[in-house]
């Protein structure tokens, strides 16, 4: 857990959470902290059988990715990412690999763009939202394909684990679906996720948005964002608050007790138990 500091950016960090999904021993979410500005990733290993190593694992993606942005040169961030993602992809020749086993990540990242103005780029389904100083709170993105193919396995998984009564034989049956998802990663009728194959400058979703002094930023992998739009234990200004101002630890308590309680996936529907949980608090400097 991190606390308050000031990155390059003007940008005032306040709080760091992350924790590991129980069913897992690494995490595969990252944080940045750059001159341009921070960022949440959550990788995603690629869906195949037996040991998730090599070229399959997330944490392989993101370690290239980290290490190769601090080459690359650009204007923004987008244009680092997309030079990084370049060199990862020269290393990366595998196209005997089915497309649901490549690894991948989503992303949002925040970076100031002079003015009050402040660019916010996401990949897959990371989140930022926005607590103003006046208590207004603001998703900076909208849903896209990604949330309706996922709705799509979990109505699935749900139906499943209903015929078996086993979550480990449900997740089974589904993972057909969940994997024809995944390969619909970077395609004219799919969603948009950081991979070793494919440029995140052209897709990558962009929003500016004008931010003033005192506003608070949230951004988060959708284990930790689950708090609020899936469980109903928190609000987003509640979570802010918790971080900002009180035990940020009780979040992730209160995020793992829900789901320990919930090992039928009954009380939130989803296509697995635990997931890796990050956030990082932002103060408008």
């Amino acid at each position: 857990m991190t606390t308050s500091s000031t990155t390059k950016s003007g940008l005032q960090l306040l709080r760091t959470v992350t924790t590991t999904s129980p069913a897992k021993m690494i995490s595969e979410d990252r944080v940045l902290y750059s001159s341009d500005g921070v960022g949440v990733f959550d990788g995603a290993t690629g869906l195949v059988s037996g040991a998730e190593t090599g070229y399959q694992d997330a944490n392989w993606l993101l370690s290239q990715v980290f290490f190769h942005l601090g080459g690359a040169e650009g204007d923004t961030f987008i244009d680092k990412l997309s030079a990084a993602v370049k060199k990862v992809g020269e290393n990366y020749d595998r196209p005997d690999h089915a497309p649901h086993t490549i690894p991948s990540s989503g992303m949002v990242f925040i970076e100031p763009a002079g003015g009050g103005l402040y660019s916010f780029y996401q990949l897959a389904d990371c989140q930022a939202y926005i607590v103003r100083r006046d208590g207004s709170t603001e998703k900076v993105f909208k849903p896209d394909v990604l949330e309706q193919l996922d709705q799509i396995a979990i109505r699935e998984m749900s139906e499943n684990i209903r015929k078996t009564g086993d979550v480990a034989k449900a997740r089974e049956l589904t993972l057909p679906t969940i994997r024809k998802n995944r390969s619909r990663a970077n395609t004219p009728t799919g969603y948009h996720t950081l991979t070793p194959n494919d440029d995140p400058w052209i897709f990558a979703t962009r929003r500016d948005m004008k931010l003033k002094s005192g506003d608070r930023v949230l951004l988060a992998s959708d284990g930790f964002y689950a708090l609020f739009e899936s469980y109903g234990l928190e609000t987003v200004a509640s979570a802010v608050s918790k971080l900002e101002n009180g035990d940020p630890e009780e979040l992730i308590r209160s995020l793992r007790q829900f789901e320990d309680e919930d090992a039928l996936l009954s009380k939130a529907p989803r296509t697995k138990q635990y997931d890796d949980a990050t956030a990082v608090l932002l103060k408008i400097a």
